[in-house]
C-alpha cells in the first residue's frame, strides 16, 4: 500500500522535483563489477530536526529532518521491536550522550545511500550509540535501553567508567516538500550533515542515460519545536558521527 502511495506522490509532485537526480536502472549483484561506476544522484545538507505537529498518516513513527533543498521524514524500517524507537530516543533520553552514524561511514559526518533498484525507497543502516558515565546513568534509562534492545555494557575510558549502549537500526528516509518553519531551526545541527544518494551505473551509460526524477512526497508537515533539552541531539549528531 505504501509503495503505491510513494509512486502516486512521485507523479503528482513533478513541480517539486529534486535537482540533479539521474536515471536509475535495474541492478543485480554489481558491487565488484569494474564495468560499473558510482554516480551521484543527489546531495543535500541536513541542518535541523523536529517532530511533526500532527502524526503523518502512514508515517506516524517518523521524525522530521530539515535540509537546505528539501525536508525529510525518517523512520525505522524492517522488523523493529519498537516502531516508536526514534521518538522514544529523542523524548526520553539525555541526548547529550546520544550519537548516530552511518554504519558505512562511522568516522565521517556523511550519510550515503546507494540505490540498486529504480523503485527502491531510500533506506540504509545507522548506528545509534548512547554512552553515559556509569555514576550518572539512571535505572529508568537502563530499563528503556533494554526495552529498545540496545546492546549495553560497562566500559572504561580515560579512567572513567561508562555505561555504553549501541544498536544498528534500518531506516527509511523520504523527501518531502520544504516548509518554512524557522522555529525548528532553534534546534539546528552545529554543523550540517552531508546527505548523498548514489547509484552504481555502467560506465557506458554515464553520458547517455535519460533522466529519472527523484521526487518529494506530496506531504506538508508542520514542525513542532522540541523541548530545549533536546538540543543535545543536534550537538551529538554534529560531533559525530
Amino acid at each position: 500500500m505504501r509503495s503505491k502511495k510513494l509512486k502516486l506522490g512521485a507523479v503528482i509532485a513533478l513541480t517539486a522535483m529534486l535537482n540533479g537526480c539521474a536515471t536509475l536502472s535495474t541492478m543485480g549483484n554489481i558491487d565488484h563489477d569494474p564495468s560499473y561506476k558510482v554516480k551521484n544522484l543527489y546531495k543535500d545538507q541536513l541542518i535541523a530536526y523536529g517532530m511533526p505537529k500532527q502524526p503523518v498518516t502512514d508515517y506516524e513513527n517518523a521524525l522530521v529532518i530539515l535540509g537546505t533543498k528539501n525536508n525529510y521524514l525518517i523512520e525505522p524500517a524492517g522488523s523493529v521491536v519498537n516502531q516508536h524507537i526514534l521518538l522514544d530516543l529523542v523524548t526520553q533520553l539525555d541526548l547529550k550522550y546520544l550519537s548516530i552514524a552511518s554504519v558505512e561511514n562511522v568516522l565521517s559526518k556523511n550519510f550515503q545511500i546507494t540505490l540498486q533498484n529504480p523503485e527502491s525507497v531510500l533506506s540504509d543502516l545507522m548506528l545509534i550509540q548512547y554512552e553515559k558515565p556509569l555514576q550518572q546513568i539512571s535505572a529508568k534509562e537502563k530499563q528503556l535501553l533494554g526495552s529498545l534492545k540496545f546492546d549495553c555494557k560497562e566500559t572504561i575510558s580515560n579512567q572513567m567508567q561508562f555505561y555504553a549502549c549501541s544498536q544498528q537500526l534500518n531506516y527509511n528516509i523520504y523527501p518531502i516538500k520544504k516548509t518554512e518553519n524557522h522555529q525548528a531551526l532553534q534546534h539546528a545541527f552545529r554543523q550540517p550533515i552531508q546527505f548523498e544518494v548514489n547509484q552504481k551505473v555502467k560506465s557506458s551509460q554515464l553520458k547517455n542515460v535519460p533522466y529519472y526524477m527523484l521526487l518529494p512526497l506530496t506531504v506538508v508537515v508542520d514542525i513542532v519545536t522540541l523541548p530545549i533539552q533536546l538540543i543535545g541531539f543536534s550537538q551529538a549528531m554534529s560531533q559525530g558521527h
